[in-house]
């Protein structure tokens, strides 16, 4: 049963990926070297300004 709730609120998980997924569009995908899940896939409104965002913080 909370599988259905996560699938609602956009939440999937696939393997060792964890995917936020909410609407229909451009993806950021953030892969890491270690921890459970290795590739996060994010779904958002301005996915170019995340982008940028997520890169700035990273430096």
């Amino acid at each position: 049963m909370w599988t259905w709730w996560l699938r609602i609120l956009g939440l999937r998980i696939w393997g060792r990926k964890l995917l936020f997924v909410g609407t229909h569009g451009k993806a950021v995908v953030i892969r890491k070297e270690n921890g459970f899940f290795r590739t996060v896939v994010l779904v958002p409104e301005n996915p170019d300004e995340l982008r940028r965002r997520i890169k700035q913080v990273m430096q």
